[in-house]
Protein backbone atom coordinates (compact mmCIF):
# COMPACT_ATOMS: atom_id res chain seq x y z
CA UNK A 1 0.00 0.00 0.00
CA UNK A 2 1.09 3.65 -1.03
CA UNK A 3 -0.03 6.91 -1.15
CA UNK A 4 0.17 10.11 -2.84
CA UNK A 5 -1.49 13.72 -2.12
CA UNK A 6 -4.23 12.10 -5.17
CA UNK A 7 -4.14 8.85 -5.65
CA UNK A 8 -4.16 5.39 -3.65
CA UNK A 9 -2.13 2.40 -4.53
CA UNK A 10 -2.43 -1.44 -4.19
CA UNK A 11 -0.81 -3.90 -5.49
CA UNK A 12 0.13 -7.74 -4.81
CA UNK A 13 3.68 -7.91 -5.36
CA UNK A 14 6.86 -10.82 -4.95
CA UNK A 15 10.24 -10.25 -4.47
CA UNK A 16 12.88 -11.74 -6.85
CA UNK A 17 16.70 -11.25 -6.56
CA UNK A 18 16.58 -9.09 -9.77
CA UNK A 19 13.77 -6.53 -8.13
CA UNK A 20 9.87 -7.11 -6.94
CA UNK A 21 7.21 -7.94 -9.34
CA UNK A 22 3.72 -6.61 -9.75
CA UNK A 23 1.15 -9.21 -10.33
CA UNK A 24 -1.68 -6.99 -9.33
CA UNK A 25 -2.47 -3.40 -9.13
CA UNK A 26 -5.08 -1.41 -8.48
CA UNK A 27 -5.58 2.65 -8.07
CA UNK A 28 -8.25 4.86 -6.55
CA UNK A 29 -7.84 7.27 -9.24
CA UNK A 30 -9.58 3.76 -11.18
CA UNK A 31 -12.86 4.75 -9.17
CA UNK A 32 -14.57 6.96 -11.23
CA UNK A 33 -15.30 4.21 -13.75
CA UNK A 34 -16.87 2.58 -11.14
CA UNK A 35 -18.98 5.67 -10.09
CA UNK A 36 -16.78 7.41 -7.57
CA UNK A 37 -16.06 10.78 -8.71
CA UNK A 38 -14.83 13.13 -5.93
CA UNK A 39 -12.90 11.78 -2.54
CA UNK A 40 -10.61 9.59 -4.18
CA UNK A 41 -8.14 9.08 -1.11
CA UNK A 42 -10.19 9.17 1.87
CA UNK A 43 -10.94 6.26 3.89
CA UNK A 44 -13.91 4.78 2.02
CA UNK A 45 -12.23 5.22 -1.46
CA UNK A 46 -8.82 3.33 0.32
CA UNK A 47 -11.37 0.39 0.77
CA UNK A 48 -13.00 0.37 -2.26
CA UNK A 49 -9.25 -0.11 -3.58
CA UNK A 50 -8.21 -2.62 -1.95
CA UNK A 51 -11.39 -4.50 -2.59
CA UNK A 52 -10.79 -3.58 -6.11
CA UNK A 53 -7.07 -4.95 -5.89
CA UNK A 54 -8.15 -7.84 -4.66
CA UNK A 55 -11.12 -9.16 -6.98
CA UNK A 56 -9.23 -7.97 -10.09
CA UNK A 57 -6.21 -10.28 -8.65
CA UNK A 58 -8.48 -13.72 -7.93
CA UNK A 59 -10.01 -12.71 -11.20
CA UNK A 60 -6.44 -13.48 -13.08
CA UNK A 61 -6.00 -16.57 -10.73
CA UNK A 62 -9.68 -17.83 -11.75
CA UNK A 63 -10.93 -18.17 -8.22
CA UNK A 64 -12.95 -15.37 -7.91
CA UNK A 65 -16.18 -17.48 -7.76
CA UNK A 66 -14.41 -19.68 -5.30
CA UNK A 67 -13.62 -16.68 -2.54
CA UNK A 68 -16.20 -14.11 -3.19
CA UNK A 69 -15.33 -12.36 0.40
CA UNK A 70 -17.56 -10.50 1.91
CA UNK A 71 -20.29 -9.31 -0.60
CA UNK A 72 -21.86 -6.58 1.68
CA UNK A 73 -19.39 -4.89 3.80
CA UNK A 74 -20.76 -5.06 7.55
CA UNK A 75 -17.43 -3.97 9.16
CA UNK A 76 -17.30 -7.18 10.90
CA UNK A 77 -13.96 -8.96 11.59
CA UNK A 78 -13.69 -12.33 9.48
CA UNK A 79 -10.96 -14.35 7.77
CA UNK A 80 -10.55 -17.72 5.91
CA UNK A 81 -10.97 -20.27 8.62
CA UNK A 82 -9.10 -23.67 7.46
CA UNK A 83 -12.64 -25.56 8.56
CA UNK A 84 -14.56 -23.43 6.18
CA UNK A 85 -12.75 -24.17 3.11
CA UNK A 86 -13.70 -26.97 0.10
CA UNK A 87 -11.56 -28.95 -1.36
CA UNK A 88 -9.35 -27.09 -4.18
CA UNK A 89 -6.97 -24.39 -3.51
CA UNK A 90 -6.68 -22.75 -0.93
CA UNK A 91 -7.35 -18.80 -0.82
CA UNK A 92 -4.87 -16.54 -1.68
CA UNK A 93 -2.38 -15.12 0.84
CA UNK A 94 -0.65 -11.87 1.01
CA UNK A 95 0.81 -9.88 3.86
CA UNK A 96 0.15 -6.17 4.27
CA UNK A 97 3.48 -3.83 3.93
CA UNK A 98 2.50 -0.26 4.94
CA UNK A 99 5.47 1.11 4.01
CA UNK A 100 6.22 4.27 6.10
CA UNK A 101 2.78 5.38 6.88
CA UNK A 102 1.88 5.44 10.10
CA UNK A 103 0.25 2.04 11.87
CA UNK A 104 -1.68 4.13 13.96
CA UNK A 105 -5.74 3.03 14.68
CA UNK A 106 -8.10 4.01 11.81
CA UNK A 107 -5.33 4.46 9.70
CA UNK A 108 -6.43 4.45 5.74
CA UNK A 109 -3.93 1.57 5.08
CA UNK A 110 -5.70 -0.56 7.11
CA UNK A 111 -9.08 0.54 5.27
CA UNK A 112 -6.88 -0.97 2.14
CA UNK A 113 -6.44 -4.04 4.00
CA UNK A 114 -10.46 -4.68 5.15
CA UNK A 115 -11.06 -4.31 1.09
CA UNK A 116 -8.48 -6.71 0.48
CA UNK A 117 -9.83 -9.23 3.01
CA UNK A 118 -13.59 -8.84 1.94
CA UNK A 119 -12.57 -9.00 -1.85
CA UNK A 120 -11.58 -12.60 -0.77
CA UNK A 121 -7.79 -12.56 0.51
CA UNK A 122 -6.46 -13.96 3.04
CA UNK A 123 -4.23 -11.33 5.07
CA UNK A 124 -3.17 -12.14 8.46
CA UNK A 125 -4.24 -8.95 10.74
CA UNK A 126 -6.97 -8.41 13.88
CA UNK A 127 -8.97 -6.21 14.13
CA UNK A 128 -7.48 -3.73 16.58
CA UNK A 129 -6.53 -0.95 13.92
CA UNK A 130 -9.74 -0.58 12.62
CA UNK A 131 -11.76 2.64 12.74
CA UNK A 132 -14.02 1.99 15.25
CA UNK A 133 -11.93 -0.14 17.96
CA UNK A 134 -11.67 0.72 21.62
CA UNK A 135 -9.36 -0.28 23.65
CA UNK A 136 -9.76 -1.60 27.02
CA UNK A 137 -9.68 0.90 29.61
CA UNK A 138 -8.50 -0.76 32.74
CA UNK A 139 -5.05 -3.05 32.79
CA UNK A 140 -5.30 -6.33 30.80
CA UNK A 141 -9.00 -5.56 29.77
CA UNK A 142 -10.01 -6.35 26.03
CA UNK A 143 -11.01 -3.74 23.47
CA UNK A 144 -13.94 -4.29 21.53
CA UNK A 145 -14.72 -3.19 17.49
CA UNK A 146 -17.73 -1.46 17.12
CA UNK A 147 -18.99 -2.88 13.80
CA UNK A 148 -21.30 0.19 13.36
CA UNK A 149 -18.55 2.84 13.57
CA UNK A 150 -16.39 0.62 11.00
CA UNK A 151 -19.21 -0.17 8.63
CA UNK A 152 -19.88 3.79 8.53
CA UNK A 153 -16.44 5.11 7.75
CA UNK A 154 -16.54 2.02 5.05
CA UNK A 155 -19.92 3.78 3.75
CA UNK A 156 -18.19 7.59 3.57
CA UNK A 157 -20.47 8.13 6.76
CA UNK A 158 -18.12 10.62 8.07
CA UNK A 159 -17.33 12.63 4.72
CA UNK A 160 -21.39 12.73 5.02
CA UNK A 161 -21.60 14.02 8.76
CA UNK A 162 -18.57 16.85 8.65
CA UNK A 163 -20.62 17.93 5.03
CA UNK A 164 -23.67 18.94 7.14
CA UNK A 165 -22.13 19.90 10.05
CA UNK A 166 -19.81 22.41 7.80
CA UNK A 167 -23.11 22.73 5.43
CA UNK A 168 -24.94 24.22 8.53
CA UNK A 169 -22.41 26.02 9.82
CA UNK A 170 -20.20 27.72 7.09
CA UNK A 171 -21.62 27.49 3.53
CA UNK A 172 -19.16 29.31 2.04
CA UNK A 173 -16.32 27.10 3.47
CA UNK A 174 -18.69 23.97 2.52
CA UNK A 175 -18.53 25.23 -1.30
CA UNK A 176 -15.11 25.75 -1.54
CA UNK A 177 -14.14 22.35 0.20
CA UNK A 178 -16.67 20.13 -1.56
CA UNK A 179 -16.79 22.34 -4.62
CA UNK A 180 -16.00 18.87 -6.58
CA UNK A 181 -19.10 16.87 -4.79
CA UNK A 182 -21.47 19.80 -5.28
CA UNK A 183 -20.20 19.81 -9.43
CA UNK A 184 -20.94 16.04 -9.59
CA UNK A 185 -24.40 16.32 -7.92
CA UNK A 186 -22.84 14.20 -4.52
CA UNK A 187 -25.25 15.06 -1.55
CA UNK A 188 -24.29 13.83 2.01
CA UNK A 189 -27.44 12.01 1.96
CA UNK A 190 -26.05 10.10 -0.61
CA UNK A 191 -23.11 8.77 0.54
CA UNK A 192 -24.11 5.16 1.61
CA UNK A 193 -26.34 4.65 -1.48
CA UNK A 194 -22.99 5.57 -3.62
CA UNK A 195 -20.88 3.55 -1.93
CA UNK A 196 -23.20 0.42 -2.22
CA UNK A 197 -22.92 1.32 -5.85
CA UNK A 198 -19.47 1.43 -6.01
CA UNK A 199 -18.35 -2.17 -4.55
CA UNK A 200 -21.57 -3.21 -6.35
CA UNK A 201 -19.61 -2.06 -9.58
CA UNK A 202 -16.11 -3.36 -8.58
CA UNK A 203 -17.86 -7.13 -8.34
CA UNK A 204 -19.01 -6.97 -11.45
CA UNK A 205 -16.23 -6.23 -13.81
CA UNK A 206 -13.08 -5.79 -12.02
CA UNK A 207 -10.89 -6.04 -14.78
CA UNK A 208 -8.34 -3.41 -15.45
CA UNK A 209 -8.89 -1.46 -18.91
CA UNK A 210 -5.97 -0.07 -21.50
CA UNK A 211 -6.21 3.32 -21.84
CA UNK A 212 -6.27 3.96 -26.02
CA UNK A 213 -3.18 6.41 -26.69
CA UNK A 214 -4.45 9.99 -27.54
CA UNK A 215 -4.63 11.39 -31.20
CA UNK A 216 -2.70 14.36 -31.36
CA UNK A 217 -4.78 17.06 -33.41
CA UNK A 218 -3.71 19.85 -35.33
CA UNK A 219 -0.24 21.22 -35.98
CA UNK A 220 2.15 18.16 -35.10
CA UNK A 221 4.59 19.37 -31.95
CA UNK A 222 8.75 19.47 -32.15
CA UNK A 223 9.26 16.50 -31.29
CA UNK A 224 6.66 14.66 -33.60
CA UNK A 225 9.14 16.48 -36.52
CA UNK A 226 10.34 14.86 -39.30
CA UNK A 227 13.72 14.64 -38.79
CA UNK A 228 15.88 16.27 -41.42
CA UNK A 229 18.98 14.66 -43.21
CA UNK A 230 22.18 16.52 -43.21
CA UNK A 231 22.26 18.05 -47.12
CA UNK A 232 18.68 19.62 -45.60
CA UNK A 233 20.51 20.69 -42.68
CA UNK A 234 23.06 22.77 -44.31
CA UNK A 235 20.64 24.23 -47.01
CA UNK A 236 18.52 25.25 -44.07
CA UNK A 237 21.69 26.72 -42.94
CA UNK A 238 22.88 28.69 -45.82
CA UNK A 239 19.20 30.02 -46.58
CA UNK A 240 19.57 31.38 -43.01
CA UNK A 241 22.79 33.46 -43.77
CA UNK A 242 21.91 34.62 -46.72
CA UNK A 243 18.76 36.68 -45.50
CA UNK A 244 20.63 37.51 -42.46
CA UNK A 245 23.26 39.07 -45.36
CA UNK A 246 20.47 40.52 -47.37
CA UNK A 247 18.74 42.12 -44.41
CA UNK A 248 21.91 44.11 -43.34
Amino acid sequence: MRFTNKDVICQITYAKLKGDVVLTAAYSHELPRYGLEAGLTNYAATYATGLLAARRHLQKLKLDTKYVGKEVATGEYWTYKKEDLEDGPNPFRANLDVGLVRTSTGARVFAALKGAVDGGLDVPHSETRFAGYKAGEAKGEEGKLNTETLRKYLFGGHVSDYMKKLQAKDPERYKRQFSVYIAKGIKPEDMQALYATVHKNIRADPSSKKKEPKKLEGKPKRFNRKKKSLAEFKARVQQKKEAHLKKN
